[in-house]
């Protein structure tokens, strides 16, 4: 290459180089694709969080209308109830159920409804979004589950009651990390 050729291609690279620093480059071909690719990953996230919050709002409608839907004004349980064993409405025994618990110094009905009373606890202490109660108390039910026994209520045994417990803890779970922003989803 002759002198004036390197000088040539030295004045292109440094040219392309302060276009890049300045943010005024022209993209072209492969250039534009990637940086599409990129612009449409950060979108992602976004869809990924409106998608998580039209989840938390149904899971609260459900839930709300199924509490609206049992007519109780009960701000405790004295008696073990079952009902609505298959939805996220569920109130079995005294202390299991959103919004639902047992007045204090009541025994739960069962060793389910136990777990129940021990979650009510901890999320009283520890608050509603606290992961760790939630997979505390699977862990109790699961146990429950593989127990053998039935439960108090022929009506909703705990191979139908704990299914519907976990699916909610589930829920639970996954809007307590969408609120709580030190976790990554």
């Amino acid at each position: 290459m002759t002198e004036a050729k390197v000088s040539d291609v030295d004045e292109a690279t440094s040219d392309a180089f302060k276009r890049r620093q300045q943010g005024t480059e022209t993209l072209v071909g492969s250039e534009l694709e990637e940086k599409s690719r990129m612009l449409l990953g950060a979108v992602v996230p976004v869809r990924t969080r409106v998608t998580l919050a039209f989840a938390f709002i149904f899971f609260f409608i459900i839930v709300f209308s199924e509490c609206a839907n049992n007519d109780s004004q009960v701000k405790c349980s004295r008696t073990c109830v079952a009902q609505n064993c298959n939805s996220v409405g569920i109130r079995y025994g005294k202390y299991c159920g959103v919004g639902w618990t047992g007045c204090p110094g009541e025994r739960p009905c069962d060793d389910l409804d136990a777990c129940c009373k021990i979650h009510d606890e901890c999320v009283e202490k520890k608050g509603l979004t606290n992961v760790r109660c939630h997979e505390k108390f699977k862990t109790c039910i699961k146990k429950v589950q593989n127990s053998g026994n039935v439960g108090f209520s022929r009506a909703c045994p705990y191979d139908t009651a704990v299914p519907t417990m976990v699916q909610g803890m589930d829920m639970a779970i996954l809007l307590s990390q969408f609120g709580n922003s030190k976790l990554e989803l």
